[in-house]
């Protein structure tokens, strides 16, 4: 299977999977022992993150960074907003550090995670972003994939008039 047969498999299942994963809240045990290990797990991720954010005055130290902002989203409940944002950081990061492919599914996680935090603009912007990493790889159709997503967030999502504009001005390029 070539790599981009395989990306188009992953963009395709990536949102729905993101959403299965989420567990149900039906269960007060669960509710109470998810609270308890996401409090430890959030300050992992801050600690992380605070790592992270120190290897970026290097570019020698991004790839690492990377590492860490996956790790760290991975530490955060799900419906986390400071999630979106590592897998975003994960992304730009991951496609300056010449993984192309790991960016665009970085990318697709963080705007499949946006969504999950009803946050459709930040979705819009993931999705744009991996646009913009397809096309740097010649992968035109899954840039045309990723515009198309952002157009339907833009198109059926209750947006302010700046944030639909700066979607469609993101589209064709004006930035």
């Amino acid at each position: 299977m070539t790599w981009t047969k395989q990306l188009k498999t992953i963009t395709a299942v990536l949102p729905m999977a993101a959403l299965l994963a989420l567990p149900s809240s039906g269960s007060a045990q669960y509710a109470v022992t998810r609270a308890a290990v996401s409090s430890v797990d959030v300050s992992q991720a801050r600690v992380l993150e605070a790592r992270a954010k120190t290897l970026l005055e290097d570019s020698e130290g991004w790839a690492e960074a990377v590492d860490l902002y996956r790790q760290a989203a991975n530490l955060r409940p799900a419906g986390d907003e400071v999630a979106t944002e590592n897998l975003m950081m994960a992304g730009k990061l991951a496609f300056y550090t010449g993984d192309g492919l790991r960016a665009l599914v970085d990318l697709q996680t963080a705007a499949a995670q946006a969504l999950v935090c009803d946050k459709p603009f930040h979705a819009a912007q993931a999705y744009l972003d991996a646009a913009w990493v397809a096309n740097e790889l010649d992968m035109k159709d899954d840039r045309d994939l990723f515009v198309a997503q952002a157009n339907r967030i833009a198109t059926y999502h209750d947006l302010t008039r700046w944030e639909k504009d700066e979607i469609q001005r993101r589209m064709h390029g004006e930035d």
